[in-house]
C-alpha cells in the first residue's frame, strides 16, 4: 500500500513516471533527503528536491513549403520530366534558389 501511495504522489507531481528520465532524479532526491533529515520524509518532501529532468532530444521540423516554393519545385520537376534539365541541375536549381534545403 505504501508503495502505491509513493509512486501516485510522484505521478501527480511529475505527470508520466519515465523510468529512463525518472530513476535517477528519484535516487538523487531521496539522497538529498537522507542528508538533510532525521525522520523518514513525506513524499511532498522528496518531491521538492528532486532535480529537473534532463533535456530532451527534440526533433527538428521544418515548416512544408509555402505555395511560392510548391510552385517554383513543380516548374523545376517538370522541366526534368520533360527532358529540358538533368536532375542535377534541378538540384543546383533548388539549392541556388535556396527554396529546398538540402
Amino acid at each position: 500500500m505504501t508503495t502505491e501511495l509513493w509512486i501516485d504522489a510522484f505521478r501527480r507531481a511529475i505527470g508520466r513516471i519515465d523510468e529512463q528520465l525518472d530513476a535517477h532524479r528519484i535516487t538523487k532526491a531521496f539522497q538529498s533527503a537522507q542528508q538533510q533529515m532525521v525522520d523518514w520524509p513525506s513524499p511532498a518532501q522528496v518531491i521538492a528536491l528532486l532535480p529537473n529532468r534532463p533535456e530532451v532530444n527534440r526533433i527538428q521540423y521544418d515548416p512544408p513549403a509555402t505555395r511560392g516554393q510548391s510552385r517554383i519545385a513543380f516548374a523545376i520537376c517538370q522541366r526534368v520530366i520533360s527532358g529540358e534539365i538533368t536532375t542535377a541541375q534541378a538540384d543546383e536549381m533548388f539549392l541556388a534558389a535556396n527554396k529546398i534545403k538540402n
